[in-house]
């Protein structure tokens, strides 16, 4: 009489080709009299197949990396370091400071704050920064995969002898040793939440129940646009993880334009080397305009217009001026000057 969600189920067909499906099964039951009931079937086959050459790219990935730095996991590998970063802000500078400290333990930490501020190179940063950095760093934003997908990639699945259904590990067991990070923790499912909580703050292995090994933990970092007091309030975020962890709050780019000139200086650095451009810098009209304008999508934002700029900017051409900034942000900066500035001769007290 209830419908019966996300079972699985794995056959072969009569021409040998292995079918994988999560299935939704829903009764009809018009006025309480069960008369039947309907299926939803999602082929999984695709999903798994991805997964796996996710696993052999990053296995090669691994492979390719110097013995230096491999990992000894199979996953790739967190390239932004804070000794890379490029923070002016007093603020900021102080939030880097706190994660340095924080990553000197393994405790879980929440990093919240608007879409694209950073939170993913924090995170990376926090791993490279602790006795982590030589284990694996394994990243996924919980928006971009289906909640019924979701629950494999985490926790994996055990292989069956009867089935000859093959055991595949999950985000979870690849983190060993290293860092999980989750960003947009709250659109993943509290009952994940749940288990997730279990295996990074309780020590607890999904699938035998025993005690984890030292090896076994893992760092859990996750990321969230919603304050820690609104999602507990909300229900978004399992209590036991909020409880559990650690938060630092990365404030949006509006509140610290100090960075804006130095993050510029790194993202025309980084896309003259994608471009092979030699742009020496910005004019300080264009530097205005950047400075003025409010960045609703935060330090991401700003790395795609410096990257479209110089993607335009002719092959001769050595300084990235105004005209080659999205229009926007030019009407911002022109609404910004045309606005009446208020002084002390107009300001008018009535009593």
């Amino acid at each position: 009489q209830k419908p019966v969600l996300g079972r699985r189920q794995h056959y072969a067909t009569r021409y040998g080709k292995s079918v994988r499906l999560i299935t939704d099964a829903y009764p009809v039951s018009p006025n309480g009299q069960l008369l039947g009931a309907f299926n939803v079937m999602k082929d999984w086959g695709i999903v798994e197949e991805l997964h796996n050459q996710v696993a052999v790219l990053q296995e090669q990935l691994g492979r390719a990396a110097p013995s230096a730095t491999r990992y000894k996991s199979r996953t790739l590998t967190a390239p932004f370091r804070f000794e890379d970063a490029a923070y002016q802000d007093a603020v900021m500078c102080d939030i880097v400071a706190q994660c340095r400290r924080a990553a000197q333990f393994n405790g879980s930490l929440l990093l919240y704050g608007e879409r694209g501020t950073e939170k993913s190179w924090i995170a990376q940063g926090i791993h490279n920064a602790g006795n982590t950095a030589a284990g694996p760093f394994v990243a996924v934003t919980c928006t971009s995969v289906a909640s019924d997908a979701m629950r494999y990639l985490l926790l994996g699945e055990q292989g069956n002898g009867d089935t000859g259904q093959a055991s595949h590990s999950g985000l979870i067991e690849q983190a060993k040793g290293g860092t999980l990070f989750l960003d947009e923790i709250d659109a993943l499912d509290i009952g994940l939440q749940k288990q997730l909580f279990e295996a990074a703050c309780n020590g607890e292995d999904q699938h035998t129940d025993r005690a984890a090994t030292d090896f076994d933990r893992f760092r859990l970092i996750v990321g969230s646009s919603v304050p820690p007091a609104r999602a507990a309030e909300e229900g978004s975020i399992f209590p036991g993880l909020l409880f559990c962890m650690g938060s630092i709050q990365i404030p949006p780019l509006r509140e610290r334009k100090a960075d804006v000139a130095a993050l510029t200086e790194r993202f025309i650095t980084q896309y003259n080397r994608e471009f092979t451009k030699n742009v020496s810098g910005l004019d300080s009209i264009a530097l205005s305009c950047l400075l003025s304008y409010n960045w609703p999508g935060n330090v991401y934002e700003l790395q795609h217009v410096i990257q479209h700029a110089i993607c335009i900017l002719p092959d001769e051409a050595s300084q990235l001026t105004a005209d080659y900034l999205p229009s926007h942000i030019l009407t911002h900066t022109q609404q910004v000057d045309a606005a009446p500035r208020k002084t002390h001769s107009q300001t008018v007290i009535s009593g």
